[in-house]
């Protein structure tokens, strides 16, 4: 199978709450023709439309190559222009940046040595693959109307450094590092939670499950913020759990409950648990990809299980196999799962590279899977346009 156009990766990038405010597409070794020809054929799909709110940064190689039309071929609010800022030295390079500025784009520039005398680098983009550099705090806290991002984030606590220096948006890794300290709050939550699916999983009565709910009173308030939102509006008033669990249905039910081991953290108020939307995305980037392959509803249900499940060793700090074994889960999931077999198997690793840095066996993936680059396009939108939605709500 050949691709219309190259398979890119899309790394989130996150503001301080954990909610992803852009995607980072990374092309692995494509021309930058390619590239922009791929992000026409996204335009004109409408796949900039269905992600309302989220921008997309756009490395540029070579500032002389963008064409001066661009922002009308692309979007150009939902765009940042990435580029080194040793290229601005250049005075041809300045006068074309002015034009596709005039033209609505915006641009994000990685800081050198040479600081460049020009008015365009109002965002920072400062890459912590080595540590940052001498002077990076203090110029960013020098362009206060500016959006900084720190890209190559490596675990929670220089995530937390990133914050103190003035960013506002980051990337990298460190959803994946688990927290060795975790509240026993958390813990017991998180606990009930899994009970609560093994109960959903084996179809328990109601009435077990309201046991259950009736353990955790935040559990019953997030129960009933649920079915009184604007999705499940009723025009009868729920007056009970039990009612509250027969209005949100078993299917809905057993989908929120896996968002919810994932959706706080005890010691970080009003955010989310950064797995979360890492979670979410794998969920329904798997169910996608499924039904694309001509699997039925029930075969995307499992899908979307087993991205969900797929992080619980490292939001529980341990095996995969001991977090599950209390679930009951049907064997292909467990495969897909423990040893990435099966079509589950082979979805589950599309969608765990779909979200990091580029890795050329994702291509080798999707051929197996007879999926060209239009399904995976598509997969990629609704999945982050769930996810999207979904981070809002919680």
């Amino acid at each position: 199978m050949t691709f219309q156009f190259p398979i890119a990766t899309f790394r989130p990038v996150s503001n301080a709450r954990q909610q992803i405010v852009a995607l980072f597409p990374d092309f692995g070794n494509a021309a930058q023709f390619q590239i922009i020809q791929t992000l026409q054929g996204m335009q004109e799909s409408g796949w900039f439309d269905q992600l309302a709110g989220l921008k997309l940064i756009v490395p540029v190689g070579d500032i002389a190559e963008i064409p001066a039309d661009l922002g009308q071929r692309l979007p150009a609010s939902k765009l940042h222009l990435l580029f080194d800022e040793q290229q601005c030295l250049q005075a041809d390079h300045q006068a074309r940046l002015r034009h596709l500025r005039s033209e609505g784009l915006s641009f994000m520039v990685m800081p050198s040595d040479a600081q460049a005398e020009w008015d365009g680098a109002q965002n920072l983009c400062y890459s912590l693959q080595e540590v940052l550099p001498t002077g990076a705090r203090i110029r960013v806290s020098g362009l206060h109307r500016g959006i900084h991002l720190a890209s190559g984030i490596a675990d929670s606590a220089v995530f937390e450094q990133m914050k103190a220096c003035g960013f506002q948006w980051f990337e990298g890794s460190y959803p994946y590092v688990p927290v060795s300290a975790q509240s026993q709050a958390d813990q017991s939550a998180r606990t009930r939670l899994l009970k609560l699916l093994g109960l959903v999983a084996r179809d328990a009565d109601t009435r077990e499950l309201e046991e259950l709910f009736r353990q955790d009173p935040n559990l019953s308030f997030l129960l009933f913020k649920l079915v009184s939102s604007a999705a499940f509006a009723q025009m009868t008033k729920v007056s009970s759990l039990n009612q509250a669990i027969a209005l949100i249905g078993r299917r809905q039910l057993q989908r929120w409950l896996q968002l919810l081991l994932y959706a706080s953290q005890a010691n970080q108020p009003g955010s989310l648990h950064p797995l979360m939307p890492r979670a979410a995305f794998r969920a329904a980037m798997m169910e996608a990809l499924v039904l694309r392959s001509g699997g039925s509803r029930d075969a995307g249900d499992s899908a979307f299980m087993t991205g969900m499940f797929s992080l619980l060793d490292v939001l529980f700090g341990t095996e995969l196999e001991k977090v599950l074994t209390p679930l009951h889960l049907e064997d292909d999931v467990l495969n897909a799962l423990m040893r990435r077999e099966g079509l589950l198997g082979e979805c589950l690793q599309i969608a765990a590279h779909a979200d990091r840095r580029w890795n050329p066996h994702i291509a080798q993936l999707l051929q197996q899977r007879e999926l060209d680059s239009t399904a995976y396009y598509e997969s990629v939108q609704s999945a982050f346009q769930w996810v999207n939605q979904v981070c809002k709500e919680l």
